[in-house]
């Protein structure tokens, strides 16, 4: 004998669980990226996902402009290629003070501005744009 009443709570709740599986996050998918490869110029500086940062510094002029592009690594070294423009981008924010700018040019690229004679930093970080949340980062990196 059927229990209309049962029947349809069995069905909601069976919503309810899709729902919520559908709606959790998991780290099955994600991108595996573990260093940030920035080129400014010929300066090149690796920035790994734990927030070491080797090479170094970016070096732009006071009143001139260094170009500026992001790659994406594996752990082992290999360019991660999920790392798609819309659904990423590199964000490139100078520290509070107006010595730099940074004028974005293109989903990983763009170029730092040297506003004021003087030492920063910016922070560099992989932004996942559907999620609205920063991938990795953002990490401190040198700019004189």
């Amino acid at each position: 004998m059927r229990h209309p009443v049962r029947d349809r709570l069995a069905g909601l709740a069976l919503i309810a669980v899709l729902a919520m599986t559908a709606c959790s996050k998991t780290e099955e998918g994600e991108p595996d990226v573990s260093t940030i490869r920035i080129t400014a110029g010929t300066v090149t500086v690796n920035i790994t996902k734990a927030g070491v940062v080797t090479g170094g510094p970016i070096v732009v002029t006071h009143g001139t402009s260094i170009a500026i592009s992001g790659a994406f690594l594996k752990s082992d070294g290999t360019p991660e290629t999920a790392i798609v423009d819309p659904t990423y981008r590199l964000d490139v924010s100078p520290a509070a003070g107006g010595l730099v700018t940074f004028t974005r040019t293109g989903a990983f690229a763009g170029t730092v501005n040297g506003i004021t004679a003087g030492s920063t930093t910016v922070g560099v970080a992989l932004f996942h744009v559907a999620d609205n949340e920063n991938h990795v980062g953002p990490i401190s990196v040198p700019v004189n």
